[in-house]
């Protein structure tokens, strides 16, 4: 057992962070390549975004 789990409550939040950290980096990185691909793909007349349930997507104009 990792003894800073017995220290309290703060201990714990420590030993996430570096995960709540990666989840906000990665979450921050897709967002902004689908933004990139929908102001790519906007042709005036708006886009038809398709996404997985594995996150996996497609731009079409429309």
């Amino acid at each position: 057992m990792i003894p800073l789990l017995r220290l309290g409550s703060k201990n714990v939040i420590a030993l996430d962070l570096p995960t709540v950290g990666f989840v906000t980096f990665f979450a921050g990185g897709y967002h902004k390549i689908i933004a990139n691909r929908l102001q790519a793909n906007n042709k005036g007349n708006g886009t038809i975004l398709s996404v997985t349930w594995v996150l996996a997507f497609n731009v079409k104009p429309q």
